[in-house]
């Protein structure tokens, strides 16, 4: 297997110095990302982003959790290992990105892994996008920005009359 394709890598089956390979691979591809300002516009513009978009509102609207393992699999990406997480950040980074100009709450607190908490990306992101502040109660700030993202996307509604005649 090579370690440089991006289709169908799959960390479990790597030995030695081909997973550090793999790692190194998604280290420079994590700094690319972060000097390319074009990203979040192709991001933006594909079937993965609102594909994830559309997972996170559902759940947010059933007052639930969407599993990092979830939105991988419903987007063909490896549910497991950091090219997925590389990936899943970016994402989900890009998405909390819209949702800040917005003036929403971010949106991907309520992507978690299977440990029932966000990843290690979360909170920096958090802090990038001026959520979070140095010093705040990490654990305080996900339950609230939880309870802000299932009041935001509630689905009300309407009453009907049955007396209507």
């Amino acid at each position: 297997m090579n370690p440089f394709e991006d289709e169908g890598d799959e960390e479990d089956e790597w030995e030695g110095n081909v997973c550090i390979l793999y790692v190194l691979r998604n280290l420079a591809k994590r700094k690319k990302w972060e000097d390319n300002p074009m990203n979040e516009k192709k991001i933006t513009q594909s079937k993965e982003y609102f594909i994830v978009y559309g997972i996170l509102i559902d759940a947010a609207k059933h007052q639930g959790f969407a599993t990092y393992q979830e939105i991988a699999q419903a987007i063909g990406l490896p549910t497991a290992g950091s090219y997925m997480g590389v990936k899943l950040g970016e994402l989900l980074g890009t998405i909390s990105e819209s949702e800040s100009k917005q003036g929403r709450p971010m949106l991907s607190a309520i992507a978690i892994g299977v440990n029932g908490k966000p990843g290690e990306g979360f909170y920096p992101w958090a802090k990038k996008l001026g959520y979070l502040r140095e010093g705040d109660d990490e654990q305080a700030f996900w339950e609230d920005e939880c309870k802000k993202i299932y009041k935001e996307w509630k689905t009300t509604y309407r009453k009907s009359n049955p007396k209507l005649d």
